[in-house]
């Protein structure tokens, strides 16, 4: 027989369910008492939703309204307990103080009159991101960075507000649809919740689960204190959930994965099996999200959601190809040097300059473009800018100068005017000859040709100005870059140094991957990393010879280990561990 109201498989012998605390009923046709009856007057219980550890969760109707709503009840057994009654009071209050569209709203909380506790959340209808995943495995990178955003910044709200969530996982993702393949994510669950500032006693107690192993951070899994970078690691394990198709640590052993969210470095998204394509950017916000040192995560869900933010949009917007004709391939000899309009010729070259600056940037609005809009001209812009600007400046001069010449009468002089009634017996041969002749002088000839030389060395000197300045421009660009790389090096072999010291063998080889083997800094890079790896293997034969109970053999490799790394903490308990398990030397 089932539990009428949490479906648990009852014992034959026990009168309540060990689960919810529900008296069993031993005759007639099993029902969940609480279906049908109105609580507070307003709100009717009409069917369960969802069943957990401290409650219930009903779909229910405003009587007067008509509204549906969620209705939590606090499992019977649980009515005299002060600490979960206490535990599900706060998860109500952090319900009513913090509002967000992806946080589920509160409407009413309160106690019927046979003292059992409920409260009346906002009705989300849809799917868990548990069961998404399950139907349809990996998501796409997009889909599943816009799902965990949406939980962000709902997160970042509550975390405004000093709230620690503590217990992220997909089973507490509802998702409704918007529309085909998009979602609208709401967060649920604050039952083990806790205030940074709280100064109240603890209301976790020995043997209770406060959270699920698979996305516990590793401190949460050694008992110490949180905050709300507990928070981020836990969304860090969720994203790399949705890429990979599994959490980072998966087993059957609760306190195996613990044990391995503590200590273990888990493997890139993209090397868990062969054939997942996961963006570069996107999977090293994942594993920075869940790093195991708190101070190498997101400080805060601020921070995360920015850069998240950028990527997804970087990701979303691919830029069109550009077109195969360039600014050096338009012809400026054609149909703009035909015409006798001086400015009619410089207007044509502008516009078409212009086309081809347009034709590059067609696509739509990018990453790229919103940098060059911010950023100052190059020094090859300008040099092209000031060779156009000679030639704008040019071609006038030239175009005056072959038109404009002097014209200029060669010849004899102007006839002698003669008295009235004279006629001129000279005959019309004469007349004739006495017309002077109009032609260009070679002089004007000469000066135009000598103007248009000067101006094309003008022009030549200052495109080879320009690209001298180039040209040591890009020289000093090469060199600060260089540096730049070299101190980004330095710095990764600093932080491989120090992560080898405290003991984190696979984060100082990580830390090493990231020095190419071109690098000058590669010789370093490489001890420290031959170093850890020699660190990794003697922990895992140390780690075999504490197992099989050969404590001497082990000693002989700490001691070597506690060389490499004598920050190591872990080192310095399992000296200790092997020291009391040899026997005395006195004996």
């Amino acid at each position: 027989m089932r539990c009428p109201r949490c479906d648990r498989q009852l014992v034959t012998d026990d009168r309540f369910c060990s689960r919810c605390g529900l008296a069993r009923c031993m005759d007639g046709k099993p029902i969940d008492p609480l279906i049908g009856i109105t609580v507070a007057g307003r709100y009717r219980i009409d069917e369960r939703i969802g069943v957990g550890g401290m409650g219930t969760v009903y779909r229910g109707t405003h009587i007067r309204l008509g509204q549906s709503v969620a209705i939590k009840v606090l499992h019977e057994r649980y009515a005299g307990d002060q600490k979960l009654t206490r535990r599900f009071e706060k998860e109500a209050l952090t319900y009513g103080q913090v509002t967000h569209p992806n946080l589920v709203g509160l409407h009413d909380f309160g106690r019927t009159e046979d003292g059992t506790f409920f409260m009346v959340l906002e009705y989300c209808p849809g799917v868990s991101l548990s069961r998404l995943i399950r139907e349809q495995g990996r998501l796409d990178p997009l889909l599943a960075g816009d799902i965990i955003l949406q939980i962000a910044q709902g997160l970042g709200a509550a975390h405004a507000e000093g709230i620690v969530h503590r217990d992220l996982k997909p089973e507490n993702i509802i998702l409704m649809e918007t529309r085909p393949g998009r979602f609208h994510a709401r967060l649920l669950d604050f039952g083990i919740a806790k205030r940074i500032d709280d100064d109240e006693p603890r209301l976790t107690q020995a043997g209770m689960v406060f959270g699920t192993p698979e996305y516990m951070a590793p401190e949460q899994a050694r008992g110490k204190t949180v905050d709300e970078r507990s928070d981020i690691y836990a969304l860090g394990t969720m994203l790399y959930e949705l890429l990979a198709g599994d959490p980072p640590f998966v087993g059957t052993d609760k306190l195996r994965i613990m044990q391995q969210q503590a200590n273990e470095i888990p493997k890139p998204p993209s090397a868990t099996s062969p054939g997942i394509h996961v963006p570069r950017e996107i999977e090293t916000l994942v594993m920075r999200c869940i790093e195991k040192q708190a101070s190498e995560r997101y400080q805060s869900t601020s921070d995360l959601i920015r850069d998240l933010d950028e990527l997804l949009n970087t990701t979303r917007m691919t830029p069109e190809p550009l077109p195969a004709s360039s600014a050096s391939e338009v012809p400026l000899n054609t149909d703009i040097m035909q015409g006798s309009d001086p400015t009619t010729r410089l207007e044509s070259l502008v516009l078409r300059a212009t086309s081809v600056e347009d034709m590059k940037d067609t696509g739509p609005m990018t990453l790229r473009r919103e940098r060059a809009r911010s950023e100052p001209p190059s020094i090859a812009s300008l040099a092209v800018f000031a060779g156009l600007l000679c030639i704008f400046i040019g071609l006038p001069v030239y175009h005056w100068m072959g038109t404009d010449d002097v014209v200029e009468t060669v010849g004899a002089p102007l006839p002698t005017p003669q008295p009235d009634g004279v006629q001129t017996n000279a005959p019309a041969q004469d007349r004739t000859a006495s017309i002077p002749k109009v032609q260009e002088p070679e002089k004007t000839r000469s000066q135009a040709r000598k103007r248009t030389l000067e101006a094309s060395e003008a022009n030549e000197k200052a495109v080879a100005l320009a690209a001298a300045k180039a040209k040591v421009e890009a020289e000093r660009r090469a060199a600060a870059a260089k540096a730049k790389r070299l101190a980004k090096e330095k710095a990764h072999l600093v932080k491989a140094r120090q992560r080898l010291r405290a003991g984190d063998f696979a984060s100082a080889q990580r830390e090493c991957g990231a020095v190419p083997r071109t690098s000058p800094n590669h010789r370093q890079a490489q001890t420290i990393k031959e170093r850890a790896s020699l660190a990794l293997k003697l922990s895992a034969k140390t780690r075999s010879d504490v197992d099989k109970g050969r404590c001497q053999q082990a000693m002989g490799r700490l001691q070597t280990l506690k060389k490499i790394a004598p920050e190591a903490n872990a080192i310095d308990e399992q000296i200790a561990f092997c020291r009391h398990s040899l026997p005395p030397k006195g004996l």
